[in-house]
């Protein structure tokens, strides 16, 4: 054997025998360049027969996903693949945003409609809401503020039930 060539193979050799304790168990690898994302636990754990999809029967394990199950069936087969799974993870994330933002919008407007009510000290007031829900909490100076307060609130365009912890002082 010529002398260039048993250098060459020793090479070869060298780099697979340096290589082969990175190789991953299945003994392939993923081609340079490829990032493979880690699967999603929440579609692992409901996946209890490891078939590689959630079928109706599995997803009755979580409330959320069961009622937007048949949504994000695409294809209809019954069962959700990782990929269906997820955008029904990601559009519930969403709206719990959304509502997130829209109760934050609400609280705001409702502290402005007190702030610009005449002889109403809002500073005494706090507003917090939940999912259209107006809390009002706080002591005001007269009895007759606290349900003035409360009116105040529930015209807010929005707004679709006041709660009035108000005390007066």
């Amino acid at each position: 054997m010529k002398p260039a060539i048993r250098y060459g193979l020793l090479l070869v050799f060298a780099t697979l025998s340096a290589t082969a304790g990175a190789q991953p168990s299945t003994g392939a690898q993923a081609p340079s360049g490829d990032t493979q994302q880690a699967p999603n636990s929440d579609f692992v754990r409901l996946d209890t027969n490891k078939d590689g999809f959630v079928s109706r029967n599995e997803a009755a394990k979580d409330k959320t996903i069961s009622r937007n199950f048949s949504k994000f069936d695409e294809n209809k087969d019954g069962k959700l693949t990782e990929d269906e799974f997820t955008k029904l993870q990601s559009t519930v994330a969403r709206g719990k945003a959304v509502a997130y933002v829209d109760d934050s919008t609400l609280t705001t407007k409702v502290k402005a409609a007190l702030l610009t009510a005449k002889g109403m000290k809002s500073t005494d007031i706090s507003v917090e809401t939940t999912k259209g829900v107006v809390t009002l909490s706080g002591a005001v100076e007269k009895a007759g503020q606290i349900k003035r307060a409360g009116a105040i609130a529930a015209k807010v365009k929005g707004v679709k039930k006041v709660e009035n912890k108000l005390t007066a002082k």
